[in-house]
């Protein structure tokens, strides 16, 4: 099956920031959000998308988006749609991390954006 691609394409993702008991380099910098990871629904069900320092970690779940919500732990969720015109091959190739690689899949190419706080100034359209 060969799916093409229209001009209107979107992706709709969930940017989830949380807290984590895990030792970061910048939990100095930042305390409140020290982790993020995205959901997307993806035929009928939500997929998972956690970077994690071993790789990208992906779970699926057979419900719909609030359902899911509301059993998670979070700090802050922000909604983003991404136009396949908003996709674009990063230009800085370096460390890999939680939001680097969200990052990556939200076509975002700030080089100044390195933690979950600054990532979610910078979704939220607020000066980092």
């Amino acid at each position: 099956m060969v799916y093409i691609l229209s001009q209107s394409y979107k992706r709709k993702y969930w940017v989830v920031f949380e807290r984590t008991n895990k030792l970061h380099w910048w939990n100095k910098l930042i305390n409140e959000y020290q982790h993020c990871y995205l959901l997307t629904e993806i035929l009928g069900g939500i997929i998972k998308i956690n970077p994690t320092l071993g790789g990208i970690v992906l779970e699926e779940y057979c419900c719909n988006i609030t359902t899911l919500l509301d059993n998670l732990e979070y700090l802050d969720i922000i909604e983003v749609n991404v136009y396949d015109r908003n996709l674009t091959v990063p230009k800085f190739r370096g460390i890999k991390t939680c939001v680097s690689i969200i990052k990556d899949f939200l076509g975002i190419n700030d080089l100044f954006v390195i933690t979950p706080y600054q990532l979610r100034r910078k979704l939220n359209g607020k000066r980092i």
